[in-house]
Order: C-alpha cells, then sequence, then structure tokens
C-alpha cells in the first residue's frame, strides 16, 4: 500500500512538474524522500525541478544523492551531464553522460546530448560519428512514431513539437509549432510553447514578440506572463519582468513558482525586505549575500 501511494505521489510531482508548478513540484518529492529516501525517481523529479528555477547547484547534489542510493542509476547520471551543459562545464557533462553510457549504452538522449556537447568543445570527429550512431541506429523509440509520422493537424504538430523538445531538437520543434501556426493562427499553446524555445535558445527578443502573440490570443493565461517575466529578467530589464509576474499572479494568485520568480527580481533590484517576505511565505530561507 506504501509503494503505490509513493507511485501516486511521485504522479502528482511529475504533473506538476510538466505544469511548471516547479516549488509544489519540489514540496511534494521532499515528502516523498522523507518516507522512503531510497525511492530514486522522486529525486529525478526533484533535481529537474531545481534545474527549471536555475538552482543548478541544488540541481546536481540531489542527483549525487540518487546515485548514492543507486550507483547504477543512469538517468541521474544524464540529468547531471545537462545540468554541467547548463554550467557550460562541458568537459564534467562529458563525463556525466560518459557514466549514463556506461550503465545504459543504448541510452539515446544520453548521446544525442554528448555528441552536441562534443561539439562545442571542439572534439568534432567524435560528435559527428555519436550523430552518425544515431540515424543508423533509428533511435528514440518513445517518440519515432509522431516524430517520424506525417502531421496535417495542428494537433499533430503540437504532438511533435513537444517529442523533439524532449531530445532537445530545438530547431525542429521550432518548425513544427510554426507549422501548427500556419494551420492555425490562433493556438496561443503554438505560440507559448515557441517562445519557450527562443529564450532556452538564448533568442530572447524574439521571445518577447511571440509571448505578446500568444498573450492578446489567450490574455487570461498566467504561464504566458510568467515566461514573457522570466525572459524580460533574462534580458535584465527588471521592472518589467515584475509586471509581468504581478500580471501572472493576477490570473493564477499564489503560484508558487510566479511568486518565487518575483522574489528573485525583487532582490536583483535589492528590494530584499519585499524579497525576503515572499520566501518567508514560500518557506525559503534568505541567505543573504
Amino acid at each position: 500500500a506504501q509503494k503505490i501511494n509513493t507511485q501516486q505521489k511521485l504522479s502528482e510531482a511529475t504533473d506538476l512538474l510538466k505544469k511548471r508548478e516547479y516549488v509544489k513540484s519540489i514540496e511534494v518529492c521532499d515528502s516523498i524522500i522523507r518516507e522512503s529516501p531510497d525511492y530514486v525517481d522522486s529525486y529525478l523529479v526533484k533535481g529537474y525541478a531545481l534545474f527549471s528555477l536555475n538552482n543548478i547547484e541544488g540541481a546536481i547534489a540531489v542527483y549525487d544523492t540518487a546515485i548514492k542510493y543507486k550507483p547504477d542509476f543512469a538517468e541521474a547520471y544524464y540529468s547531471k551531464g545537462i545540468t554541467f551543459s547548463k554550467m557550460e562545464n562541458y568537459q564534467d557533462a562529458i563525463k556525466s553522460y560518459d557514466m549514463a553510457l556506461k550503465y545504459n549504452p543504448q541510452y539515446i538522449e544520453a548521446i544525442y546530448n554528448k555528441a552536441i556537447t562534443l561539439n562545442r568543445v571542439g572534439r568534432l570527429k567524435e560528435s559527428n560519428e555519436l550523430h552518425f550512431n544515431l540515424q543508423s541506429k533509428k533511435i528514440i523509440d518513445k517518440c519515432a512514431p509522431i516524430i517520424k509520422g506525417d502531421a496535417n493537424s495542428t494537433k499533430e504538430y503540437l504532438a511533435k513539437g513537444k517529442c523533439l523538445l524532449i531530445i532537445q531538437l530545438y530547431p525542429e520543434a521550432l518548425e513544427a509549432y510554426n507549422m501548427a501556426i500556419k494551420l492555425n493562427p490562433k493556438c496561443a499553446e503554438a505560440y507559448g510553447a515557441k517562445g519557450s524555445i527562443l529564450t532556452t535558445t538564448k533568442k530572447y527578443q524574439e521571445a518577447l514578440k511571440v509571448y505578446d502573440m500568444a498573450i492578446k490570443l489567450k490574455p487570461d493565461y498566467a504561464q504566458f506572463y510568467k515566461d514573457k517575466g522570466y525572459t524580460l529578467s533574462k534580458l535584465k530589464d527588471h521592472q518589467e519582468a515584475l509586471k509581468n509576474y504581478d500580471v501572472a499572479l493576477i490570473y493564477k494568485p499564489n503560484d508558487k513558482d510566479t511568486l518565487y520568480l518575483k522574489a528573485s527580481t525583487l532582490r536583483d533590484l535589492c528590494r530584499t525586505k519585499e524579497a525576503k517576505e515572499i520566501y518567508d511565505q514560500l518557506g525559503i530561507v534568505l541567505i543573504e549575500d
């Protein structure tokens, strides 16, 4: 019965993660860890939530804990690799991907991301060999039918875009979302997803224009304002970021992730007292600089 309850909690944490409610997802994971500290899948979800909140060091620590409980945990090594890549620590990223592949030689995402990382450090021959192997093996089984299948509707292109995002094929995902928009120019979801890709690939100004279109089509959807705020914060436009977080909170009051991002932005503006009030509300201890 306890195992079933733990699995249900993990499903809840995963659903919250998909909704980008990262703080809530972490809270559920922490409750699982308190009851079953060796339930390693909960560390994966928590680590990704921390990663999404830009708590990079915290994410790595969580993945290390998972590996402590399960030394052959390929998914944890892969997640460490993604996190190190985010830090532009490419050598450690490659080492992590190698460990993932040691325990799961057919780990498609690890092979793909190792190839990208090798390219970034100038090891082009090795990178090209991996890319060739990926193509020749016809991999990515979970998403292959959707990716390879013909898309003829907005819904199908949205599904294809999501699958391509899973394996971080951003240009291809962007193309899929563009096709969804072409078929349905009023598809706010496609604009939102497109904005997220542009932000991830550091095309912030383009992302802002896309978010504005998404907001125009669906002006009461909090996620678009939150994502736009995050993009503005990457451009150091903290005042405008705050305005967007505040609008997001109108449509989704007390959303913990938006509150967290708002507090971080207030802190960037040296409005520490206001930031601390939000951190207190979230149960987060503010460590003074």
